[in-house]
C-alpha cells in the first residue's frame, strides 16, 4: 500500500514539472484559480477497518486473526499555497478522526483469556503534508487529486472485565508515519472562496490494545495495519486581491 503512495507522488512530481513547462509564459490563474495562500476546513466522516493479529498471551500467539471496522464524524483543518503559474496546490493539514468504537470480545471467547469481555475506543488525529494537481474543467469547477505524508497518533482505551465481574482499563497510544491519497473537486462561489469535496484514502501505521493481565496471562492485541476510508466537505478561503487578471491593450487596439 505505501508503495502505491510513492508511486503516486512520484508522479504528481512529474505532471508538476511537466505543467511548469508547458505553462511556462502564461498565467494559469487568471483563467481558473485565485491563488496565494489560503486557510480551510472542512467536516469529515471517517469509516476505519483493519485486521486484528492474534493475541499475544505470555509471548505466545493463542488466537486466530479477526476484523474491525467502525464509523466516526471529524474534522480537518488546513493552511496551503496555490501558485500563479501552474496547476497545482499544497497544503498542511490537521486531520482529527474522531473517536471509533470496537468490541473485540469475539476475538476472545476462550476459556484461555482470562478477560473475555473486551471493549475499546480508538481515536487517531494526523497531520499531513499534501501535494495535488488541478485538473480545471472550466473557470467554477475543477477536480484535483493528489498524495500526503504525515504523522498519526493512534490511542486506544481498553475495558477489560473477566467472568469474576473485575474490570481493567488500559490506554496506549503512539505515533505512526501516515500516507493518504486524496481525489476531489472545488467549486468557486466567490473570486476568493471555493467550496470543495474530496475523498482520502489513509494507511494511518498501526493499533496496539493493551498489555493487560499478568504474567501467563500477560496479553496485547494489535493490528496488522490501520486504513481510513474519509469523505469530506468544505471551504477555503484566499487572501490578498483576488480580481482576474486583464491582459493589456494594443497601442494601435481601437477597441
Amino acid at each position: 500500500m505505501r508503495m502505491v503512495f510513492r508511486l503516486g507522488l512520484v508522479l504528481l512530481i512529474g505532471l508538476m514539472f511537466y505543467s511548469q513547462s508547458a505553462f511556462a509564459g502564461t498565467s494559469w490563474t487568471q483563467y481558473y484559480w485565485p491563488n496565494g495562500i489560503y486557510v480551510g476546513a472542512g467536516g469529515a466522516f471517517s469509516y476505519t477497518f483493519f485486521r486484528v493479529n492474534p493475541v499475544n498471551m505470555g509471548g505466545t500467539p493463542v488466537l486466530i486473526k479477526g476484523k474491525g471496522k467502525s464509523g466516526t464524524a471529524g474534522f480537518n483543518v488546513r493552511v496551503g499555497y496555490v501558485p500563479k503559474t501552474m496547476p497545482f496546490h499544497v497544503d498542511v493539514c490537521f486531520n482529527y478522526l474522531g473517536k471509533f468504537h470496537y468490541n473485540a470480545s469475539p476475538v476472545f471467547l476462550t476459556p484461555v483469556i482470562t478477560y473475555n469481555n473486551i471493549t475499546s475506543d480508538l481515536s487517531s488525529q494526523a497531520v499531513f503534508v499534501n501535494v495535488y494537481y488541478d485538473m480545471p474543467l472550466y473557470n467554477k469547477f475543477w477536480p484535483y487529486i493528489g498524495v500526503g505524508v504525515g504523522q498519526a497518533r493512534n490511542k486506544t482505551s481498553l475495558t477489560a472485565t473477566n467472568a469474576a465481574g473485575n474490570v481493567l482499563k488500559v490506554d496506549y497510544k503512539e505515533s505512526n508515519i501516515a500516507f493518504q491519497g486524496t481525489i476531489g473537486f472545488n467549486v468557486k462561489v466567490m473570486k476568493n472562496v471555493l467550496l470543495y469535496a474530496d475523498y482520502h484514502f489513509m494507511d494511518l501505521g498501526k493499533v496496539q490494545w493493551g498489555p493487560w493481565g499478568t504474567g501467563a496471562n500477560r496479553a496485547t492485541l494489535q493490528s496488522s495495519g490501520f486504513f481510513v476510508h474519509q469523505g469530506e466537505v468544505g471551504i477555503k478561503i484566499f487572501f490578498g486581491d483576488q480580481t482576474p487578471y486583464q491582459p493589456p491593450l494594443l497601442i494601435n487596439d481601437t477597441n
